[in-house]
C-alpha cells in the first residue's frame, strides 16, 4: 500500500483538529463527528494498492539540465514584471520536461562551484525537486561567476555515456565576472546530441535581492556597490551578457535562444521530439501499478452524512411543530 496525500498531512491534521474543536451536544452525536473528520483524513491521504503491472515505454535519450545558480540569477528584471531570473528558470525548465516526456533527466547547478543534484533518471520528480531547492546565493558566500569552471565537470560525467543521445541545456544570463579565462566547450559538443544555450535577463538589468547568509532570518536585501568615484553605494545591477551566450552556443553547435517567455523554447522542442521518433529505441518495462481505494473511505462518509442531514432536519421539524 502507498499514498499520495492531496494537501500535506500536517495541513490536514490541523484542519481535522479545527474540526474537532465544536462539540456536539450528545455522546453518539460526536461520535459521528470524530468518525466524519477521521474519514476526511483517510481520503487525504489517498490511500493507494498495488493492481497487477502496468507497461512503460521508455525513449532512448537524455537531457542535462546546467542551471546558473550564482546571485545575478536572482536579478528582477523589469522585462520579467519583477520576477526574479530564477523563478523564471524554473517554470521554462519544467515546461522543457513535460514536452520531453520518457526522457531520462539529470541536474547540474553551479555557482561558487559546479555540483550535480541529480544522477540521469527517468523519474523526473527527482529533477524536479531538486530544482525547487535552487534559491540563489547568500551574498557572503558569493564569490562570483566563473564560467570557465563548466567544461571540465561537463566532460567528465557526458564521458561515462559515450554512445547515448544527449541534448544538453545550459541555462545562465551570460555573466562572468571573474578574470578567469571561459575555457571553450568545444569538446563538449562532440559529446551531446543537441540542445540549446538558454539566456536569461535583460540589457537594462535588475537589481538582485539576497539573504546575508544561509538560514538567515532577515528578509532579504537588494545588493548595493560601491559607484565609480567610490565615494557613495548605488544599488547593484545585473545585465545579460549575450556575447558569452552565443560564444557558448557555437562551441556547442546549438541554438541560443534568449528566454523572453516560455514558449520562445517550444520551435527548438519541436525539433527535438521531431529527430527523437527517428532514432529512439522502445523499451518495453512492467512496472507495479497503483489504484486508489479512497472510495471505501467515502462510501460510509456519504452514508453518515446524509443520516445527518436526515437526522437534524427531523429535529429542526419538531422543534418547529
Amino acid at each position: 500500500m502507498a499514498i499520495n496525500p492531496i494537501l500535506p498531512i500536517w495541513v490536514m491534521a490541523i484542519i481535522s483538529v479545527a474540526l474537532l474543536i465544536p462539540i456536539r451536544k450528545g455522546v453518539f452525536n460526536y461520535i459521528r463527528q470524530i468518525i466524519v473528520v477521521l474519514l476526511l483524513f483517510a481520503i487525504n491521504l489517498r490511500p493507494m494498492v498495488i493492481n497487477g503491472e502496468i507497461k512503460e515505454v521508455k525513449r532512448d535519450y537524455k537531457v542535462l539540465f546546467v542551471v546558473d545558480n550564482t546571485i545575478s540569477m536572482l536579478a528582477e528584471d523589469e522585462e520579467y514584471n519583477g520576477v526574479r531570473r530564477l523563478d523564471r528558470v524554473k517554470e521554462d525548465v519544467n515546461y522543457i520536461m513535460d514536452q520531453l516526456p520518457g526522457a531520462s533527466f539529470s541536474l547540474i547547478k553551479f555557482d561558487n562551484e559546479p555540483r550535480q543534484l541529480v544522477p540521469f533518471s527517468t523519474d523526473g520528480d527527482l529533477c524536479r525537486q531538486s530544482l525547487k531547492s535552487l534559491n540563489g546565493q547568500a551574498s557572503l558566500y558569493a564569490t562570483g561567476t566563473n564560467l570557465g569552471m563548466l567544461r571540465e565537470p561537463l566532460v567528465k560525467i557526458l564521458s561515462q555515456f559515450p554512445d547515448d543521445n544527449i541534448y544538453l541545456f545550459l541555462i545562465t544570463d551570460g555573466e562572468n565576472t571573474k578574470e578567469e579565462e571561459i575555457l571553450p566547450l568545444s569538446i563538449v559538443s562532440k559529446m551531446i546530441r543537441g540542445g540549446a544555450v538558454l539566456g536569461y535577463g535583460t540589457e537594462k538589468g535588475g537589481p538582485m535581492k539576497a539573504v546575508r547568509y544561509i538560514g538567515d532570518t532577515e528578509p532579504a536585501e537588494y545588493l548595493d556597490i560601491w559607484d565609480d568615484e567610490a565615494v557613495s553605494s548605488v544599488t547593484a545591477i545585473s545585465k545579460i551578457d549575450e556575447d558569452n551566450l552565443r560564444k557558448m552556443a557555437s562551441e556547442l553547435f546549438v541554438d541560443y535562444v534568449h528566454m523572453t517567455k516560455t514558449s520562445d523554447i517550444d520551435p527548438l522542442l519541436k525539433a527535438i521530439n521531431k529527430q527523437v521518433s527517428e532514432f529512439e529505441l522502445e523499451e518495453v518495462t512492467k512496472k507495479n501499478g497503483y489504484s486508489d481505494i479512497y472510495y471505501f473511505f467515502a462510501i460510509p462518509l456519504v452514508i453518515i452524512l446524509i443520516f445527518d442531514f436526515i437526522y437534524y432536519k427531523r429535529r429542526i421539524w419538531k422543534v418547529s411543530k
